[in-house]
Order: C-alpha cells, then structure tokens, then sequence
C-alpha cells in the first residue's frame, strides 16, 4: 500500500491527472487512526474514510489565500504516514500543494518525526 494505492484511489475516483499528484511520506510517533481523523475535520472535509485499510480522502483548502482546493490521499500504515496531494491550479500557481502538506503537518506535528 502506500501512496502507489492513494494515488489509484484518487485517479479511479476522481478526473484527475496521476502525473500531478505530489507524494510525501512521513514517519509517526503514537498517531492513531481517530486523531488522524480529527485533525482532518479540523483542517477540511473528509470525502472517503475506509477503517479497514486506514485512508482517507479529503478536501483541503489551501493556497493564496485558501481559495483554492487540494485533493488530499492519506493512509496511516502502522508508524507510516502517506500522503498524496492534487490540485488544479490556474494559469498563476497559488502552490495550494505545498500550502496544504505545511497545514497538515502543522496539525500533526505532535506526532511526525521527521517532518
């Protein structure tokens, strides 16, 4: 699994270019699925949640001024966290990607190692 399996996820259920999804693995320290989810209602709004094999996809806002929205993949495999990021930017970049991993990790920092 992993962002390989996200990135399926989001490609089979939403028109999406695979090519622009941004991938990003981290190591966690004592993250549970539940605090996972609560940080996610924190930040956006949760799309799928499948308990069985740990993911989530979200909406998130991010970019030049929030006003735009990343499509966020996110599995948390054992001390593992994937996570994979899509968003359709105009012709200026607002960078909402790299916008939105700063929130999430902002969020999780309690718990990521090496982020």
């Amino acid at each position: 699994m992993g962002t390989q399996y996200l990135n399926t996820i989001m490609k089979d259920n939403y028109d999406i270019n695979p090519d622009d999804i941004i991938n990003y693995t981290f190591k966690t320290d004592s993250l549970s699925f539940e605090q996972l989810r609560t940080r996610l209602f924190m930040i956006g709004t949760i799309q799928f949640e499948d308990q069985e094999k740990r993911v989530f996809l979200a909406n998130i806002k991010g970019g030049f001024f929030n006003l735009n929205t990343a499509l966020v993949g996110i599995q948390l495999n054992g001390s593992l966290l994937y996570i994979s990021l899509y968003s359709q930017e105009g012709v200026i970049s607002q960078h909402t990607n790299e916008g939105v991993i700063n929130e999430i990790k902002k969020q999780l920092k309690a718990f990521i190692k090496d982020g």
